[in-house]
């Protein structure tokens, strides 16, 4: 016959230690609610220029504003200041009869960040009320 021997020795349950998982779940909650921004942003329309295959019915010629890597915004060569940028608007707002016909564009240079894209285009639809189509970037003048 066969001899069956058992063991008299109990395997000893492992268990496992709640208390450390529980103080680094806490710590990571603490760290993402610290890390996490609950505001909400504004929102911005912004309104893309029409494709070159689209025809347009435009009745004078666009303005068109450059948009240095230093913030600055240029029209024909010309740093505008604010009291140009008044001016510009004051003469668009009171030249134009059909504002959703009329074209004001905001060309940003090579190295414009997003950052001051976002605030000139702001700035100018804001402060100044125009409304302002996003031109893509120049490329061939780097």
């Amino acid at each position: 016959m066969a001899d069956f021997s058992f063991s008299t020795h109990c395997r000893r349950k492992s268990l496992v230690q709640l208390t450390p998982l529980i103080d680094v779940i806490f710590i990571l909650l603490v760290f993402f609610m610290l890390a996490t921004t609950f505001a909400r942003t504004g929102n911005m329309k912004v309104q893309l220029g029409a494709a070159a295959n689209q025809p347009q019915a435009v009745n004078h010629r666009p303005v068109i504003l450059n948009l240095t890597p230093s913030g600055n915004l240029q029209h024909q060569g010309t740093t505008l200041t604010g009291d140009a940028l008044r001016k510009l608007a004051e003469t668009w707002h009171t030249t134009t009869h059909e504002p959703a016909a009329s074209s004001i564009f905001l060309r940003p240079e090579h190295n414009v960040t997003t950052h001051q894209l976002l605030s000139s285009l702001q700035t100018l639809q804001t402060q100044y009320q125009l409304p302002v189509k996003l031109l893509p970037t120049n490329r061939s003048r780097r």
